[in-house]
């Protein structure tokens, strides 16, 4: 075959490939714009979380591994405990309502009554943060986490999910954390302050709890709501606050 002739076919198999690609990816932004929904979520205690290697006190340490052991099997008869309302840009992970009202009183100590909003357009990384009876609004910078992925895969919540991992710095000492997120939902967020991975979070672990997706309720018109409720601070002036009201406690 002539070279023209065979310079004239790959031309046209090139134009080809990126008419497909090209349609391919209008149609993914397209679905993106009018994704939105609400994620129920359930927690578990997966292992005790907690060096108490520290604690001299063999009572202390005995108090604190049996605190954590009741809140286990109190999770264990529990299944939803947190909501995550998202669309393309924003995301709201907080606990259900009903765990205001009457509740175990286990989980009530256990369980964080924090809210975590993200906005990925304005970098926004807010926390609503309940502190000895007053509120506050911890403005934070936005947390850019080194994940790495992994072949391991899991279904969850009825979607096939990848493993990523990632370490964090916790009270000064590293932490691992391992996260389950499905490209099927392509939305670069997840519970808590999670975010960063080619689609949803839908299970995390860290700490010894395990964080997971129970249902997905898809609805494009999801209204997101930014928490405005409480005094708002920056993170190293909230840092201050929390030592402050614990030496009162101390009666310091």
């Amino acid at each position: 075959m002539p070279r023209h002739k065979r310079l004239g076919i790959f031309q046209v198999i090139m134009k080809y490939k990126f008419l497909v690609v090209f349609v391919l990816f209008i149609c993914n932004a397209n679905s993106q714009n009018n994704l939105g929904g609400k994620i129920s979520f359930g927690h578990r205690i997966v292992e005790l979380g907690i060096d108490t290697s520290a604690v001299s006190n063999d009572h202390v340490k005995s108090v604190i591994v049996n605190q954590i052991m009741r809140s286990k099997r109190a999770l264990e008869k529990t299944n939803e405990l947190y909501q995550l309302t998202f669309n393309t840009n924003e995301s709201l992970f907080e606990t259900l309502p009903f765990l205001d009202n009457d509740f175990d009183p286990i989980l009530s100590r256990f369980i964080s009554k924090m809210k975590y909003y993200h906005n990925l357009s304005e970098c926004s990384n807010l926390e609503q943060i309940p502190v000895y009876g007053n509120l506050y609004i911890v403005d934070k910078e936005p947390k850019q986490y080194n994940w790495k992925l992994k072949n391991k895969t899991k279904k969850i919540a009825g979607f096939n999910c990848r493993l990523a991992v990632t370490s964090i710095i916790k009270n000064n000492k590293s932490v691992n954390v391992k996260a389950w997120y499905t490209p099927s939902i392509p939305v670069s967020l997840g519970p808590k302050d999670f975010n960063g991975l080619p689609g949803m979070i839908l299970a995390v672990e860290e700490l010894g709890n395990f964080y997971y997706a129970i249902d997905v309720d898809f609805n494009e018109n999801i209204k997101i709501k930014e928490p405005k409720k409480g005094k708002t601070v920056s993170e190293q002036d909230f840092k201050q606050i929390v030592k402050g009201s614990m030496k009162k406690m101390r009666g310091e």
